[in-house]
């Protein structure tokens, strides 16, 4: 059976995984991500991330040696999107270090920008400006560290993985578009803004489809430890790999990621961007295959808020140990399904979706002391998901369908009383599929589909008899909660000043 090798550079953790054409983990490697901070600032280090990479494929191959029914035909990458590097184009040697998607060194150039060509940006980009951006990076490491444009590129992590496999500068629309400069609805390098910055287009990569063979490997050392060329490619975003692997192009389907932040991704039809869309709140862009655009809305501080809570509740009782989350759940079964009344607005790292604030902060309407532990703690829960309301309220206006199922996945979908919590609010079925590491099977799955392999097809490892744990809305309290969740709208709104 043909298999790939999905690469995954996470924020937190670089994983390699051997993914077989039906959708199946056959071997996983998983390391913390090497992240180097010193005087407020971080960084990774090129050399030591591919370094760290390669490793992984050697043991991915060491341990598939004997296994003559699998071949590997390929490698597929994944992962964040913002972080990235300068390299000299025309020797291929890296100028900087790799600056991740949070560093906030540019800063100051995102807040330049005036509010019209905000807008154009937006109809381009299909994303709200921010300091995250590979351009204002591109731009700071010019400035800061006197580099010659003419002569520089700029890649994003996957897109610098991807060369030094193959020696090709590449990269995938979805990857490009978070530079801030790409015009996915024309599909190309955004002139206007290379103009802006005194750039063109040899200062990035060519554009590819998600999938799309870039070129074979020409790493001479992996080349013998593969026992050939495999081809190398980009699979997309890592939340975008995700969707694909949960949602197909199935629009019914959101998929809902909740980390220590929470993105709530689906599919909209594919259509030029407008203002409306601008204020709607939501980011949109390109999704593979090329029919739909993802959407998404983001709650930057969601398992933060649980984290919080612990150390909070901890701070106020230090003779106590701090609260497991075996414990948490035992709370929140012993104080039953009531809705609490209590509001919670989770606004620890400022505001996502649909406002995009970092200035606002957390408040509790009522004093932790007042109410007990368990009480404190799901409405804490409660206000996660009258967010989560508010970007479902930003997206119904763009979906085709009534009728939507929430898929899970993440540290919190582990948690059965909060998925109940999930579905009451929000009042639509909650599912939490049995599939490990969606990321790296979606992009396995994008890879597939680019060579015409049906075996493994979008959708297909959490219907693929793993267990899927369903959560129903019950009508009662969904009827309390639905008039709770218009409430935190407007007060949320009235926080936000909008």
């Amino acid at each position: 059976m043909n298999c790939v090798i999905g690469i995954d550079t996470g924020t937190t953790h670089l994983k390699a995984a051997l993914i077989s054409a039906d959708g199946c983990i056959q071997y996983l490697e998983k390391i913390n991500t090497p992240l180097h901070v010193r005087g407020g600032q971080s960084w990774y280090d090129p050399q030591q991330i591919y370094e760290t990479v390669k490793g992984q494929i050697r043991q991915l191959a060491a341990r598939a040696k004997d296994r003559k029914d699998l071949n590997i035909c390929g490698i597929c990458l994944t992962g964040m999107a913002e972080a990235g590097l300068v390299l000299n184009r025309h020797t291929g040697c890296g100028l900087t270090e790799i600056l991740p998607w949070f560093d906030k060194r540019p800063e100051e150039l995102s807040k330049r920008p005036e509010e019209d060509l905000i807008r154009r940006q937006y109809r381009k980009t299909g994303l709200y400006n921010s300091y995250k951006y590979g351009i204002y990076k591109y731009i700071w490491l010019m400035e800061n560290r006197k580099l010659d444009k003419a002569s520089s590129i700029w890649l994003s992590l996957s897109d610098y993985i991807a060369f030094r496999l193959t020696g090709k500068y590449v990269t995938t629309a979805g990857f490009a578009v978070r530079i801030y400069a790409y015009d996915m609805i024309r599909g190309s390098w955004d002139r206007e803004l290379l103009e802006r910055y005194g750039l063109k287009e040899e200062n990035f990569p060519s554009v590819v489809k998600e999938g799309e063979a870039i070129g074979p490997c020409v790493d001479k050392e992996l080349c013998g430890i593969l026992n050939g060329r495999p081809e190398a490619a980009i699979g997309g975003h890592d939340h975008i790999c995700a969707l694909y692997a949960i949602a197909g192009e199935d629009c019914t389907r959101i998929v809902d990621s909740c980390g220590t932040a929470e993105t709530y991704l689906g599919l909209v039809d594919k259509a030029p961007l407008t203002d409306a869309d601008y204020d709607r709140g939501l980011v949109l862009g390109p999704y593979p295959g090329g029919t739909k655009w993802f959407f998404m809305g983001n709650i930057p501080s969601s398992g933060q808020s649980v984290e919080w809570f612990r150390k909070r509740r901890h701070d106020d009782r230090p003779q106590e140990p701090f609260l497991s989350y075996e414990e948490m759940e035992d709370l929140l079964k012993e104080i039953g399904d009531k809705p609490t009344g209590l509001f919670y607005f989770p606004f620890l790292s400022g505001v996502g979706t649909p406002v995009y604030r970092g200035d606002i902060r957390e408040q509790l309407h009522w004093n932790m002391k007042d109410v007990s532990v368990g009480v404190s703690l799901k409405a804490l829960i409660e206000g996660i998901q009258y967010q989560g309301t508010w970007i479902m309220e930003c997206a119904r206006s763009r979906l085709a369908e009534d009728e939507m199922q929430l898929w899970c996945v993440g540290g919190a979908a582990k948690s059965g009383e909060w998925m109940k919590i999930k579905a009451d609010i929000l009042g639509i079925p909650v599912y939490v599929p049995g599939v490990e590491e969606a990321a790296l099977i979606g992009a396995a799955a994008v890879f597939f589909y680019q060579k015409k392999e049906t075996a493994l097809w979008a959708g297909t490892p959490v219907e693929s008899g793993k267990d899927v744990k369903i959560y129903l809305p019950e009508s009662g309290k969904q009827k309390i909660y639905r008039t709770l969740a218009e409430e935190y709208r407007s007060r949320a709104k009235q926080i936000c000043g909008v």
